[in-house]
C-alpha cells in the first residue's frame, strides 16, 4: 500500500514538474533544490535522452559531470522534418523545431558517445553503463554492436 501511495505521489509531481525541470537550466534547478533536502540522489547521464529537451548530450554530461552514478548508452539519429519522417521516429523538443529523433544501433546514430566518455573519464567516472536498446533493429544485435563501440571509445 506504500508504494502505491508513493507512486501516486511521484505521478502527481511528474505532471506539476513537466515544464519546470525541461531543458538544462530548468533541470538544474530542480536537481539542486532535491539535492539540498536529498543529498543521495544523483544523475542519470543519458547519452540521448537530453536531445528531446534540444540539448547536446556531451553538454548535459559537462554540466552534471560530477553528479553522474549511472550511465544508458544508447543513439539516435535525427531528422527535421514538418511531419513525422516514419515509423519509428519521435518528435523531439516538444515539436519544435520539426526535430525528430529515431533509436539506433549504438555508433551508427549522431549522438557524440566519444565526446560523452571523454567527460566521464576526465572526472574518474567508474560507475555502471547500462545499454538502453529502443531500435527496431533485433536485439542481439544491438548488444553486440554496442560492446564492440564501447570497447572502442
Amino acid at each position: 500500500a506504500n508504494f502505491d501511495l508513493l507512486l501516486s505521489h511521484f505521478k502527481s509531481y511528474a505532471y506539476l514538474l513537466h515544464d519546470y525541470a525541461n531543458g538544462i537550466d530548468n533541470f538544474g534547478a530542480f536537481y539542486h533544490e532535491v539535492k539540498r533536502v536529498c543529498p543521495n540522489v544523483g544523475v542519470c547521464g543519458d547519452m540521448g535522452n537530453s536531445l528531446f529537451v534540444g540539448v547536446e548530450p556531451e553538454v548535459f554530461f559537462r554540466t552534471f559531470a560530477k553528479e553522474i552514478k549511472h550511465v544508458h548508452v544508447k543513439d539516435y539519429l535525427r531528422k527535421k522534418s514538418p511531419v513525422q519522417p516514419g515509423r519509428y521516429w519521435l518528435p523531439a523538443e516538444n515539436g519544435k523545431n520539426q526535430m525528430w529523433l529515431r533509436d539506433v544501433l549504438t555508433g551508427d546514430g549522431t549522438v557524440n558517445l566519444s565526446g560523452c566518455m571523454d567527460v566521464l573519464r576526465t572526472v574518474g567516472y567508474d560507475g555502471v553503463y547500462a545499454l538502453e536498446l529502443c531500435h527496431p533493429e533485433p536485439y542481439d544485435e544491438g548488444v553486440r554492436q554496442s560492446i564492440r563501440v564501447m570497447e572502442h571509445l
